[in-house]
């Protein structure tokens, strides 16, 4: 029988679960504290601007960049080049970029911010790079290399089959 004095069980520790260290416990609720954050600043993205967080970046990008190609912006947002593709066909059908031929490399193509997607970037809450790029981007450089360390080390543990190419997977979507 409980006591008024015994601390509470979850409901999974009642099932007979092994309980969970309090270490991986206040690890896990991190984790999910910024998911939680990047999912309710990409549902403030959508719902001012009509726009995934990702087809955001991607304006403030070429804003930045003009004349950037398709290839360009998916180093840029560090995604496939077919994504990108994708991201920029939905971008220039909505009359937010422009796209036309390289001046020199008949093959290629370049990208114009048109004044629709300024206007979208204008309304857009920020950080336009992204909530977690922009946080990482503000951190001390030697934290930053000790948090690399670690989520490498937790990322060799999830045995992951291709880390490169899920490096490559957009965290939202566009």
């Amino acid at each position: 029988p409980r006591t008024s004095t015994s601390s509470p069980r979850s409901p999974a520790q009642d099932e007979g679960a092994p309980p969970i260290a309090p270490e991986v416990a206040a690890a896990l609720a991190k984790f999910r504290m910024l998911f939680a954050a990047i999912r309710s600043h990409n549902r403030a993205i959508v719902e001012h601007c009509g726009l995934g967080a990702l087809s955001l970046r991607a304006l403030a990008i070429v804003r930045d960049r003009p004349d950037l190609g398709v290839s360009g912006l998916a180093k840029a947002l560090m995604i496939r080049q077919p994504s990108a593709s994708k991201i920029v066909d939905e971008l220039v059908s909505r009359g937010m970029l422009s796209r036309r031929a390289h001046p020199t490399d008949g093959r290629a193509t370049v990208l114009r911010l048109r004044k629709a997607g300024a206007e979208v970037l204008a309304k857009a809450p920020g950080p336009h790079a992204g909530l977690l790029q922009d946080a990482l981007g503000r951190m001390d450089p030697q934290r930053l290399r000790r948090l690399d360390g670690a989520l490498s080390e937790l990322i060799d543990g999830l045995n992951i089959e291709d880390p490169l190419a899920a490096s490559m997977e957009p965290l939202t979507d566009a």
